[in-house]
């Protein structure tokens, strides 16, 4: 369940990243040259990402759903989509928090080591990046926990 409950997130991220294929194909060929018409694709590849936004925030949490005893991988997304109905800006706020505040962390302990003690920067990013993976999960589980309440 937990593999086909990711396989099916990774699907719901497609229209992004056919949005942005196409985006980026359309200024790199010069079909969209003007400001207006650059406008036009930026606008479909917006409506793309706030599609692949709004069904990622229904199913993020499915993935904590699946590893339930007796889950299925269709009742996992139902659960989590049930989870965040009417909490979705909630959520959304909470999730937007995340990246600013790993890169905050990040920052404040990689920049002054690049400047004081750089062959040790790239040590410690890449420690610090390993535990960001760590960190995200568990603010995610801890949300995920919260909205059980």
């Amino acid at each position: 369940p937990f593999v086909l409950v990711f396989v099916m997130l990774i699907a719901q991220c497609l229209p992004l990243i056919i949005g942005s294929a196409i985006y980026g194909s359309a200024v790199n060929s010069g079909l969209a040259m003007s400001g207006l018409e650059q406008t036009v694709w930026l606008m479909a590849l917006l409506i793309g990402a706030a599609w692949t936004l709004r069904m990622l925030l229904g199913s993020i949490f499915s993935i904590y759903f699946s590893t339930l005893p007796e889950m299925h991988p269709k009742r996992a997304l139902h659960s989590a989509k049930q989870l965040v109905k009417f909490r979705r800006m909630i959520v959304f706020r909470r999730l937007m928090f995340l990246p600013f505040a790993v890169l905050v962390v990040m920052a404040l302990v990689v920049v002054p080591l690049i400047i004081f003690a750089a062959p040790l920067a790239g040590f410690v990013f890449y420690i610090l990046a390993s535990s960001a993976l760590l960190f995200v999960h568990l603010y995610l589980y801890q949300l995920y926990r919260e909205l059980l309440k």
